[in-house]
């Protein structure tokens, strides 16, 4: 691939440069739309800083960068080749040494007080998508230059934006603020560093922002901030078989369903304890997995799971392609999964204490979640279940994965026996025991499908078989189901 840039930039204002993107930044050779797990180099923005030129120096830079990476909310990013296709490919590792960051910083800072910085910025560009140059949670390139300018690469997924980078940048520049100005630093977050960009820039920034208020900020932020400690612990997931080059990429299915008795028992069992149906599934399935993957450490596991559990909820557009696009994705990390499930569940504890405590956690932060803008829910993305999830780029390099939860309510009244989306991602058929989901090429971690069938509350686990086999889902299942029945009967 060329390491040069066609577009030209053209100059906005005093302090503002922009360029088309070119075709490699927006993966035009692949045809994203289809959900085929490539990312998009949505827009390549510049700006300034408020930082006078004579202050900002390399060491500066750098110092405030490494300040930022203590967070550790980057993972690093590798652009592999399709060995079919020749279309670039992101795969994502977890940056935990110290050799690793002197590294990244070395390959992703560039610096030069004679250069012109904006060809220094594209040769960045050309040299990270050809060479495989790896990044943090999108591929951040900062060029301060004789303009003193600093220019990010906003790389997204083509379903959701990568609202996430904004918090990593807007991380970055309240540290070098921090640095520069010490030993009065200034505090500026998210929002508040909009008006510190030249014009051209704010529009990007708001717009993938949103009109957010200081405490929904600020509660964005803790919400960030927590589920980075997740980085450090062991984090439970389903095994991968030893050979899965070998076999073919299809749909397994597992499948458990409460009889009728059952299922009224536990409906009326959450509702008694203000805890969503949803919510106490999920559980059983993290109690059962810590039960049968687990390890006893003293960190404890953590348990992850991406869930979309407003899908389909309006009875009236269960049948409309686009009322699956609502659904709200999360992926959910326990502050302190020791104390509330791991040291319950591992001890041998009764699974119905464990269960409770971990509905109730679940619910707590899905609430947390829908008390913070929409345009901060991206920041849970940054989380290693979602990362995992993602790995999928690369079919034989596959890294654990947490669950992927939809709550398809009662689907049996809205659906025709086969479904099949507009966009042709989801196709949902009719089997005797209930419908059967069949997974997206981008799908690498098992989903679960929570509905009633015929009055009877049932759960599918949908994975790939050439990665999971098929009895382990099944024994998953199994236990969540025995963890269900003697939960509804407790008082």
């Amino acid at each position: 691939m060329p390491l040069s840039i066609a577009q030209e930039w053209k100059h906005i204002d005093e302090h503002s440069w922009t360029r088309p993107l070119w075709s490699a930044e927006r993966c035009l050779d692949n045809d994203s739309t289809k959900g085929d797990g490539l990312y998009n180099i949505t827009r390549a923005i510049s700006f300034s800083t408020s930082i006078p030129r004579e202050i900002v120096t390399e060491e500066l830079v750098a110092q405030a960068w490494i300040k930022t990476r203590q967070l550790k909310p980057e993972v690093g990013v590798r652009f592999t080749p399709d060995q079919v296709s020749g279309a670039n490919r992101m795969q994502y590792d977890v940056i935990s040494s110290e050799d690793e960051e002197r590294q990244w910083l070395e390959d992703t800072l560039v610096y030069s007080k004679s250069s012109n910085w904006r060809t220094l910025f594209n040769r960045c560009i050309g040299r990270s998508l050809a060479t495989g140059t790896r990044g943090g949670s999108a591929l951040l390139v900062f060029v301060p230059g004789v303009e003193y300018h600093i220019a990010i690469i906003n790389i997204s997924h083509v379903i959701n934006d990568a609202t996430g980078n904004h918090a990593l940048f807007a991380t970055f520049l309240q540290s070098l603020l921090d640095v520069a100005y010490a030993p009065q630093p200034k505090h500026h977050i998210w929002g508040e560093e909009v008006s510190r960009l030249p014009q051209s820039a704010q529009g990007a920034l708001e717009e993938v922002m949103g009109k957010a208020t200081t405490e929904q900020l600020r509660l964005g932020e803790e919400h960030y901030k927590y589920q980075l400690s997740a980085f450090s612990k062991r984090y439970i997931s389903f095994p991968i078989r030893e050979n899965f080059r070998d076999l073919p990429r299809t749909t397994g299915y597992a499948h458990i369903s409460l009889d009728e008795r059952e299922t009224n028992h536990l409906l009326k069992k959450a509702k008694s304890r203000e805890i969503s149906l949803t919510f106490v599934i999920v559980a059983a399935l993290g109690v059962a997995m810590e039960k049968l993957f687990g390890t006893k450490t003293e960190e404890g596991s953590v348990f992850m799971f991406t869930c979309n559990t407003r899908r389909w909820s309006n009875p009236s557009e269960r049948n409309i392609a686009s009322s699956m696009a609502s659904a709200i994705n999360f992926v959910w990390a326990p502050k302190e999964l020791k104390t509330d499930i791991g040291s319950v569940a591992t001890a041998g504890a009764a699974d119905n204490v464990a269960l409770e405590v971990y509905a109730r956690h679940l619910q707590g932060e899905l609430k947390a979640m829908l008390n913070t803008p929409k345009s901060v829910w991206g920041y849970s993305y940054l989380t290693p279940g979602y990362c995992g999830a993602l790995d999928n780029v690369d079919w034989n390099q596959p890294r654990p994965a947490g669950l992927a939860v939809s709550s398809l309510n009662r689907i049996e009244r809205g659906l025709p026996d086969k479904y099949t989306s507009k966009d042709g991602e989801h196709t949902i058929s009719l089997a005797p025991d209930g419908y059967r989901v069949q997974l997206r090429q981008i799908d690498f971690q098992p989903w679960s499908h929570i509905y009633t069938f015929q009055g009877k509350l049932t759960v599918t686990l949908e994975f790939c078989v050439k990665y999971y086999k098929p009895e382990v889902m099944q024994r998953v299942l199994d236990s969540a189901s025995d963890i269900l029945k003697s939960y509804s009967c407790r008082l």
